[in-house]
């Protein structure tokens, strides 16, 4: 398999995301900067390094969302491959949004959709 899911430096990541999402960039140099200063092992940065990217992406869609129990401030839907699917729901349960994961195969139903929409199925 590939590098092991580190949950202490994806929560940090996320941490420092939300704390300044304008300075991803910087913060993405940290990622060398941590390994290199043994912070974390390097098999913990990958983690790291997605809890940044998710983390800041979840900051700037949550400010342009309605704020957690306001009107139409309905639940986000989750699609993706199960373990980024549980990254993104663990990251938005801790900024506070409701989630919740796609029921079934999402990918498949909707492809099917855009296949019978296009006549490519009946």
């Amino acid at each position: 398999g590939g590098p092991r899911f580190a949950t202490h430096a994806f929560t940090d990541g996320l941490e420092r995301a939300a704390a300044a999402p304008a300075g991803l960039t910087a913060l993405l140099f940290s990622v060398r900067a941590e390994g290199l200063f043994g912070r974390y092992a390097a098999d913990a940065l990958p983690s790291y390094l997605s809890g940044l990217l998710i983390g800041a992406e979840i900051a700037h869609a949550l400010a342009a969302r309605p704020a957690p129990g306001a009107a139409g401030a309905a639940p986000l839907i989750v699609v993706g491959a199960q373990a980024l699917e549980q990254r993104y729901l663990f990251a938005l349960e801790r900024a506070g949004a409701a989630a919740r994961p796609a029921a079934g195969d999402a990918t498949f139903t909707g492809l099917a959709g855009i296949a019978r929409a296009a006549g490519l199925l009946a």
